[in-house]
């Protein structure tokens, strides 16, 4: 009975390394999809707001909302990734302090695993 309850033991570390694992991976995979919905979210408004005007300026409503999409990209790049991710040296708990431009990303502990 002993090595049975020693086996069953050791089989759950392994299971819960596991399940540690695929819930980071489904973490990110539900992180990026929603990313990819707020940038398809970007197009479904600028088609609310080029039909909400007159068509002679549907172009510059569509540009602006292209750039808007890109400005919020290299901002998320520039500070949002640190703020989301970035535990710095000192973590308060509250918001990440490190990896603003994904500066020293390579070497940096993200506490993930």
């Amino acid at each position: 009975a002993r090595a049975i309850c020693e086996s069953l033991g050791q089989s759950r570390a392994s299971i819960e390394d596991k399940l540690d694992g695929l819930g980071y991976g489904l973490n990110q995979a539900y992180l990026l999809f929603g990313g990819a919905l707020v940038f398809v979210m970007h197009g479904g408004f600028a088609m609310l707001a080029a039909g909400a005007i007159r068509s002679k300026n549907a172009v510059n409503i569509l540009l602006q909302t292209l750039m808007d999409a890109c400005a919020s990209a290299i901002m998320w790049y520039l500070i949002g990734f640190g703020f989301a991710y970035g535990i710095g040296d000192k973590p308060n708990r509250f918001i990440g302090d490190a990896l603003f431009g994904l500066a020293r990303a390579k070497t940096h502990n993200t506490g993930s695993g």
